[in-house]
């Protein structure tokens, strides 16, 4: 019985460590993804559903493209939405964004 216990607890760490290991895979290809010049203010992440909401701010349009096209090329994001308002302005950009990170 107690060989059984551990076991079952062995297996129960290497799940949680399992999951603490992907989780930092994929905050660093966010983090990655972010060019120098954006600053993120928040970054909210439902492991449940996948989806990851960003927003911060854009010196230029130019840079936030690239943080879009940054997102778009990583093969564990999709339906990234980057909503065209953020696109409005040519300079000195508060952004929101959404993408779905897929297992």
């Amino acid at each position: 019985e107690k060989i059984t216990q551990g076991s079952q607890n062995i297996s129960k760490l290497n799940s949680f460590y399992k999951n603490i290991s992907d989780s930092t895979k994929i905050l660093e290809t966010i983090f990655r993804a972010v060019p120098e010049e954006i600053s993120l203010t928040s970054l909210s992440w439902r492991e449940e559903t996948g989806v990851v909401t960003i927003s911060g701010f854009s010196p230029t349009r130019d840079v936030l493209l690239e943080l879009r096209n940054n997102l778009q090329s990583e093969a564990r994001f999709s339906d990234i939405n980057f909503p065209p308002q953020n696109f409005v302005k040519p300079a000195n950009i508060d952004f929101q964004a959404t993408f779905r990170v897929s297992p």
